[in-house]
């Protein structure tokens, strides 16, 4: 018929069919990506939420069980320079010597460090003072008079185990009560171990996923941020600051950004104050 057209789309009207489409498809996408991003992120807090828990109960039921003589005090060794803090404790576990598989000891000696980016504890029931073999019978399974004055010796790593995965610094400092009653911070352990009310353990860790796409020097670049703690003051909250702050300095730092995003501070408060004793 003159003046009809044939059935059909336009060329205008195929365009705007094909833009909308093209919108949709760019939400759903960008949706789609946000949703893996957030289950990423989950998935990550959750992985760096059990290794804090594992390493912070683990190290609650060593010091719930610790032994405190005259001569035996815990050993925090301060490694400056942003280094990490190492631990070292004499529990009621039963002590295995390194070449033995029967415990011969009724307490071990405990040791917490940070070794290539990972919490390692070594336990082990030897190194008390410069005896490396058990007692003499009839002496008793105590014999500790030999340990330095500064607390026991430390562990040889192999006597270590990982403990938690991911962990780029460890921090500790001490809650210690004043002549005057009141309750200050102090980064060192104090001379007198019975003014020590609290160990503060802060630990940096990242998703070990996260820390398996990237390097060694890498991690520690990301651990050089966190400074040492100082008297006065405990280190978590400026820690949580410079986390946030991470992502941000993947350029500066030569450190993807997702790695970056996935680190995260943890912090707990142990009581020094009744400590389990020898009977």
């Amino acid at each position: 018929m003159p003046g009809s057209r044939a059935a059909g789309f336009t060329l205008v009207e195929l365009m705007v069919v094909l833009m909308l489409m093209s919108v949709l498809l760019v939400l759903t996408t960008s949706f789609g990506n946000r949703s893996m991003e957030l289950i990423g992120q989950i998935s990550s807090r959750a992985a760096t939420d059990r290794i804090a828990a594992a390493a912070f109960e683990q190290l609650a039921r060593d010091l719930d069980q610790r032994v405190v003589r005259r001569e035996v005090t815990l050993r925090v060794e301060k490694n400056e320079g942003a280094g990490d803090d190492e631990l070292v404790l004499i529990t009621r576990r039963s002590g295995l010597p390194l070449e033995a598989t029967e415990a011969d000891r009724q307490v071990a000696t405990v040791h917490y460090r940070v070794d290539d980016h990972d919490l390692w504890q070594g336990a082990a029931g030897c190194r008390f003072g410069q005896e490396l073999s058990p007692p003499a019978a009839g002496t008793g399974m105590l014999e500790i008079h030999g340990l330095p004055d500064d607390g026991p010796e430390d562990l040889p790593l192999e006597s270590s185990q990982p403990l938690a995965a991911g962990v780029l610094r460890m921090e500790m400092s001490f809650v210690v009560s004043a002549a005057d009653g009141s309750s200050r911070v102090q980064a060192a352990a104090p001379v007198a171990p019975d003014r020590a009310e609290a160990l503060v353990v802060q630990l940096v860790v990242l998703d070990p996923d996260r820390s398996r796409m990237i390097d060694a020097a890498q991690r520690s670049r990301i651990a050089a941020e966190f400074k040492d703690s100082k008297d006065n003051e405990i280190p978590g909250e400026s820690w949580r600051r410079t986390a946030l702050e991470l992502g941000g300095r993947a350029e500066s730092l030569a450190v993807p950004a997702v790695a970056l995003r996935q680190v995260r501070v943890y912090q707990r408060r142990f009581s020094l104050a009744t400590p389990h004793r020898p009977s």
